[in-house]
């Protein structure tokens, strides 16, 4: 006996979003004003490769990786730097 029932192609999807976060730490001249810090991060790239390094060694998390400093849901990449003072509380901060 055949099926005489007519059906319909139904497709379910799924869209997860996740992320990954990595951290290098660098010393700066101690003598350098906080609002110059990202001047001289893109002038003197000594943290990019050990980045890309520790971000493949970086798990994933699920969404989108929001927080008080990466704020941008429209980017695909953000990188930012800190500056914290000697008790470990930032002090300063933005995008580079």
């Amino acid at each position: 006996m055949k099926n005489t029932k007519q059906t319909k192609k139904v497709v379910i999807s799924t869209r997860v979003v996740y992320h990954k976060i990595a951290e290098v730490t660098i010393q700066v001249p101690i003598e350098m004003p906080d609002d110059e810090v990202d001047e001289y991060l893109i002038n003197n790239d000594v943290y990019s490769s050990q980045l890309e390094i520790n971000l493949a060694k970086a798990e994933y998390e699920g969404g989108l990786g929001l927080d008080d400093n990466f704020d941008d849901a429209e980017e695909e990449q953000e990188t930012r730097f800190d500056i914290y003072d000697s008790k470990g509380k930032t002090n300063y901060g933005g995008h580079i």
